[in-house]
């Protein structure tokens, strides 16, 4: 994260939420990441214009994926990928739960043994992750209209 408001902000929700965050590196030269989310109130469809991140990769080490064997569940959003794939793999290899919000089906597939998919604002369906595409597919149009 960053040192910036937003940063603040991020690191405040989870230590009041009980989140370890003494491996939360905060560096001044990058900046908490937001999103903003357009909703239409008559069917809930969302589009997201999300803020580009500039963090470099993790420099991962035996410790920090220490920190990441001994969770119950770990919670990836996907801002940066390589980051986000290398902890999946890891948890997955150590049998922690992985939630990650993702678009990228193919990233997906090769971490997740479930993948649930949003469309419409709610979930259309759950699928194995071998599950051929034409399925996932259908399930992503489901509620358009």
């Amino acid at each position: 994260i960053g040192t910036d408001s937003t940063s603040a902000e991020i690191r405040r929700l989870l230590e009041e939420d009980g989140v370890d965050c003494s491996y939360l590196l905060a560096d001044e030269k990058n900046y908490g990441l937001q999103s903003f989310v357009m909703i239409n109130p008559e069917n809930g469809s969302r589009t997201k214009f999300p803020q580009r991140d500039n963090l470099p990769d993790i420099l991962w080490t035996e410790e920090l994926f220490g920190v990441i064997r001994s969770a119950k569940v770990l919670h990836l959003d996907g801002t940066n990928n390589a980051n986000a794939m290398a902890a999946a793999k890891c948890a997955k290899e150590s049998g922690v739960t992985v939630v990650m919000i993702s678009s990228e089906l193919e990233e997906l597939r090769s971490v997740c043994d479930r993948i649930a998919i949003v469309s419409g604002g709610r979930i259309s369906g759950i699928l194995p992750a071998a599950s051929p595409s034409e399925d996932f597919g259908m399930l992503m149009v489901s509620s358009v209209k």
